[in-house]
């Protein structure tokens, strides 16, 4: 009889898990340092990047898309002028999580008015959706600040992660996806 027998020590496999355990608690500490650095930058540039207030009615007329869109807003406002209330400038967050190894930054702005005064985020097309009145008065279209300052982080993340962890392990990937809401019909 010829018998071959192959044993697997659970040692083994605690010890994996708790360095698991460990490179998971290093992804943590590590994104918390990165976020601590780049998250007051990145709100202070979304909150005071933003065009000086226009006075009424020197700065106008600004000029429409179309004159549905002009009498969309008049009857939204009631035909008074807009007055800024930097509610939207203020609307940014940035959550940084990690979980499962996973370093995440979420940079939004959940206000309806977000996609036509900063435009989409998406690299593809940045500042797609953001209407020529909001680009001509200056308004800045948001991806330019943001994703220069989220592959900073990324690069800041996977440096620090790879002095950390030597040769055990490596930064996998990384991406930034961006989603604009579609518009609401009706």
């Amino acid at each position: 009889m010829i018998k071959v027998t192959a044993n697997v020590s659970t040692s083994i496999i605690d010890a994996l898990d708790n360095r698991l355990e460990s490179i998971n608690a290093l992804v943590a500490d590590i994104g918390r340092d990165v976020a601590n650095d780049y998250t007051p930058l990145l709100e202070r540039e979304l909150a005071t990047n933003v065009p000086p207030k226009r006075s009424f009615p020197s700065d106008y007329p600004i000029e429409w898309v179309s004159d549905a869109q002009r009498r969309a807003f008049f009857a939204k406002t009631k035909g008074k002028p807009y007055v800024r209330t930097g509610q939207l400038a203020n609307s940014w967050t940035v959550d940084v999580t990690t979980e499962g190894g996973i370093f995440s930054i979420n940079v939004r702005n959940p206000a309806n008015a977000a996609k036509y005064v900063y435009g989409s985020l998406s690299r593809q097309s940045p500042g797609r959706f953001q209407q020529r009145f909001h680009k001509i008065t200056g308004w800045p279209v948001a991806a330019e600040i943001i994703r220069p300052v989220l592959q900073e982080m990324i690069d800041e993340f996977a440096d620090k992660f790879r002095d950390a962890i030597g040769d055990f392990g490596n930064v996998t990937g990384s991406g930034i996806r961006a989603y604009t809401s579609p518009r609401k019909r009706g």
